[in-house]
């Protein structure tokens, strides 16, 4: 993936992150926080399932 496309990435997770800001950080830099974004991102849907769960 390239380093535009990660930040199209994480920016479709992370709405407020500015391109200037996410320009400054190297490729490996972005791919490890779309990793750490994605997997919050994961875990966040496991709660609401859980809380789904509970609810009934």
């Amino acid at each position: 993936m390239t380093k535009n496309e990660l930040i199209e990435q994480i920016r479709s997770v992370n709405r407020s992150a500015q391109i200037e800001f996410l320009e400054s950080f190297t490729q490996d830099e972005l791919l490890a926080y779309l990793h750490q974004l994605k997997e919050l991102e994961r875990e966040r849907h496991r709660i609401e399932l859980m809380e789904l769960v509970a609810a009934d």
